[in-house]
């Protein structure tokens, strides 16, 4: 699982009102939205964004975590995510790193997961976000095999 573990640190990603916590380990870089070459990749990336590791998808969510087909204002930044098949972007309000340090982190109960949720889990401690994983994301923008290999991969 490449969510949270008890040692790493955290980013949170800002989707207005909603706030993922990812380990710290997975996401590669933030970069500015202005970056993103919009329009340039079939759906349903919106754009894409070069790194020297290559060139990698970029895909925004909404406050409910669905994927969106329009790039909200608010999001200027994109969090370039590594998975086992690669890096993608995702565009967000903000981001900010925290000490694991203080925080406590709620596994979700079995009986409260929505099917094609990314949400794994509750963090509590700077304020509530919700746990997730760079896999769980993928998945829930469809990420698919159209992700070319990683110039790192992804830390196990």
């Amino acid at each position: 699982m490449d969510g949270p573990s008890n040692s790493a640190q955290l980013v949170l990603l800002h989707f207005g009102r909603t706030r993922l916590a990812l380990s710290q380990r997975v996401v590669r870089s933030l970069e500015a939205t202005a970056d993103v070459e919009f329009g340039s990749v079939p759906p349903p990336a919106l754009g894409a964004i070069a790194t020297t590791a290559g060139r990698w998808p970029v895909y925004a969510l909404d406050e409910e975590l669905e994927p969106l087909r329009h790039v909200p204002r608010a999001r200027r930044i994109c969090a370039l995510l590594a998975t086992e098949g690669g890096l993608f972007g995702v565009l967000c309000d903000e981001a900010q790193v925290l000490a694991r340090q203080g925080l406590t982190a709620y596994p979700l109960p079995l009986a409260m997961r929505r099917a094609g949720t990314p949400v794994e889990g509750v963090l509590d401690g700077a304020g509530v976000a919700l746990l997730t994983s760079a896999r769980a994301l993928a998945i829930v923008v469809n990420v698919g095999a159209g992700l070319a290999p990683a110039g790192e991969r992804e830390d196990r």
